[in-house]
Formats: structure tokens, sequence, C-alpha cells
């Protein structure tokens, strides 16, 4: 006699996930991420979007061609020219109208840092979407290993925040609730110190 159908479990297959499955696993991805990070991505893959609206006159889709990610790289960091100035290839057009919509703060080349988050978050959306991912790609990841040995020569480095100090975390810790989000809040700022 057959179970009624309330009680049959689903046979699975291990070699595929289940849709449900699938979806629950997207939603602890998601809740597992922080807010920061999802505003930072969607920051970055914005500017991607725009850039490449800008650049190409079309909706940027996925998977992004690799010359496509190339052209990323050259428009928006700083090379030495034949005179010896430092250039990027960003037509002055896209530059301004990227930065009078407000995804740039300024006009000119991006940070290295900048650049390299980009693409990583770049990176990511291909990653989570199993496709064939250009940023993984050979001419891309030299590009970068020179870039960086370049920014390196010039001597441009990464700016770091000042260390926090005694007074400032006195002032942090004096907003921390009594209840357990405080006493972690508390935690994290003197481990962290």
């Amino acid at each position: 006699r057959a179970a009624p159908a309330s009680n049959r479990v689903e046979r699975l297959t291990p070699e595929l996930l289940h849709a449900s499955t699938e979806e629950s696993v997207r939603a602890l991805l998601r809740e597992g991420e922080s807010v920061n990070t999802r505003r930072a991505y969607a920051s970055a893959l914005k500017y991607w979007a725009a850039w490449f609206e800008l650049r190409y006159g079309r909706s940027l889709t996925l998977p992004v061609a690799v010359p496509a990610v190339l052209q990323f790289v050259v428009d928006h960091l700083a090379r030495t020219d034949r005179t010896g100035q430092l250039v990027h290839d960003l037509p002055s057009r896209i530059d301004t109208a990227l930065v009078q919509a407000r995804y740039k703060t300024r006009g000119g080349a991006l940070s290295l840092a900048t650049v390299t988050h980009r693409l990583a978050v770049l990176s990511k959306a291909h990653q989570v979407r199993a496709l064939p991912n250009p940023v993984r790609d050979p001419a891309v990841q030299e590009l970068i290993r020179r870039a960086r040995r370049a920014y390196a020569a010039r001597g441009a480095r990464t700016q770091r925040a000042d260390a926090l100090t005694k007074d400032p975390l006195q002032a942090m810790l004096a907003t921390c609730t009594d209840g357990i989000r405080g006493a972690r809040d508390r935690a994290l700022l003197l481990f962290a110190f």
C-alpha cells in the first residue's frame, strides 16, 4: 500500500540540486552577507553597467567578454606615456558623463584598489551564475599583475587609515548598549584594538 501523499519524501538526486534547495542556498548566502557588502557590490555593478553603456552603446550582459574587461582596466588605470606623463584611455566625454551621473566623484584614473575591487565584483557576479569568468582569463590576470608592479615602481602606495587611538575607542565604546549586542560590539572593538 502506498503512503499518503503528505507523508511521501521526495527522492533527490545527489548529483543535482533540487530547485527548493537552490533557493535555500541563495537565501542563506544573502542572509549571511553584510548590508555594506551588498551595497558595495551593487555600486560596483552599477558602475560597470554605466561604463559599459557609455563605452559600447549597449547594456551590460553577462558573461562579459575578455576584451571588454581589458578595456575597462586600461580605461581606468594610469600608465606612463612616451613623454613620461600619466594617462588613461577613458575618453574625456565618458569620464565627464560618469562624473555628472555621480558614478565617479572626480574625473581621471581610478585607484588601483578601486579597479581591483570592481574586477573582484565582476568576477563574483560571473562565479555565482556559473558563467565563464573573464577576470580569471590569463590576459586579464597578467595585466593586473603588471599594473600592480608598475604602480609600485612609481611609488604609488595604498592609503592606510590611521590607527585607532584610545580616545576615539572610548567614544565608540560609550555608544554600545547594555544588551547582548552591545556586549558583542564592545568585544569586537576591544579585540580589534
